[in-house]
């Protein structure tokens, strides 16, 4: 199969519709865009082995002191980032 630079159950003519949808928001109405995306990050590695004494059995099989996820969320408008995040139930808001 030969190697293309597009995906073939992509349709072209809708995506430049869009474009020119964003193009019209953007600069011919003066509306603001904003870009959003967000992603979630493990705080610890799962654990699947432990510590024990030289010849005797490890009884752990879960790392009980896993301390869970951070969740990120963040939004570019006009070349500007806003960052929000959440951490265990504490809200944090950064502007640059």
């Amino acid at each position: 199969m030969k190697k293309t630079l597009y995906r073939p159950k992509s349709d072209r003519l809708s995506r430049l519709l869009f474009q020119l949808k964003i193009f019209r928001y953007e600069f011919v109405e003066n509306r603001p865009v904003v870009y959003v995306g967000e992603s979630g990050f493990a705080v610890g590695a799962p654990r699947n082995r432990g510590y024990s004494i030289k010849g005797q059995k490890c009884y752990a099989s879960k790392d009980w002191h896993a301390r869970g996820r951070i969740n990120a969320i963040g939004a570019i408008t006009n070349f500007k980032l806003l960052n929000v995040w959440d951490q265990s139930q504490k809200l944090c808001v950064n502007s640059k």
